[in-house]
Order: C-alpha cells, then sequence, then structure tokens
C-alpha cells in the first residue's frame, strides 16, 4: 500500500493522542479491557482469560469503556 500522506500522518498521531488521553483517564481494569478487545482485537472472552477476570465482569467494563469513549468523541468532535 502507499505511504500515508503528511495528512494523512497527522491525523493518525492526533488519534493516537487523543486515544491515549482517554486512556489516561480510566481506571485500569477498563484500560486494559479497551486495550485488549477494542485496540487489539481480542474476544471478550479471550480478554477475559488473558486478564484473568470473569468474563461478565469485563462485558460489564468494555460497555462502560466504550460509552465514555463515545462521550469522550462526541465532545470533541463539537470542537471542531
Amino acid at each position: 500500500s502507499p505511504l500515508p500522506t503528511p495528512e494523512e500522518h497527522a491525523q493518525r498521531a492526533e488519534t493516537a493522542r487523543f486515544v491515549e488521553r482517554f486512556l489516561d483517564g480510566v481506571d485500569d481494569g477498563q484500560r486494559a479491557a479497551f486495550t485488549a478487545c477494542v485496540l487489539e482485537g481480542m474476544s471478550v472472552p479471550e480478554a477475559a482469560e488473558a486478564l484473568a477476570v470473569n468474563v461478565n465482569t469485563l462485558y460489564s467494563r468494555i460497555r462502560v469503556v466504550r460509552s465514555r469513549f463515545m462521550s469522550a468523541l462526541a465532545e470533541r468532535d463539537e470542537k471542531r
């Protein structure tokens, strides 16, 4: 695939910074859940096993952190 344009590179860097700042503001359990399931693409059962937590606990954490992420994203987009 072709190399990213400078604009695409800048957008990716901005997105990475946004995600990093967001994750700095959530607790360790939610951060681990988001990282494993959203960023790394693990299934909830896989992530629950890897993180040594109950599957239902992880589903709950994912639901909460995804909701917080969507709210943070909407807030960011309103400021643009």
